[in-house]
């Protein structure tokens, strides 16, 4: 990523954020969707220790919603564990990766997507 357009990035995504907190509210489930994709940027700039806690408000938020097993937690806890296993806390990675299977698979079952099974190795 070119350096002007990732301070921008980080930029808009600070802008969205703040922006859907002062609408939703800020334990809004709403947010982890852009805290979600916040984190991934700041993972790429090696700032892990931010990316992770990103990560789990995205997955705290989306669970204080009406379901806990949704895809969007799914992807969340996916994400964190390329991140735990990208900084070396490999027990971490197979934790939140194992969790993020067993969600796949409860909401889908062994009929998940092809795209899905190839996503979820780790």
């Amino acid at each position: 990523m070119a350096e002007g357009r990732v301070e921008e990035a980080e930029r808009l995504y600070d802008e969205a954020q703040g922006n859907l907190e002062a609408a939703l509210g800020r334990d809004s489930p709403g947010l982890a969707g852009i805290l979600n994709n916040k984190a991934l940027l700041l993972a790429q700039l090696k700032r892990g220790d931010e990316a992770e806690q990103l990560f789990l408000r995205a997955i705290n938020l989306t669970r204080t919603g009406a379901k806990t097993d949704t895809p969007a937690v799914a992807i969340a806890l996916y994400n964190l564990a390329a991140l735990y296993a990208a900084t070396g806390r490999q027990a971490k990675a197979r934790v939140a990766s194992t969790e993020s299977e067993a969600i796949m698979k409860r909401l889908y079952g062994d009929r998940r997507p092809p795209v899905l099974q190839v996503w979820l190795r780790v």
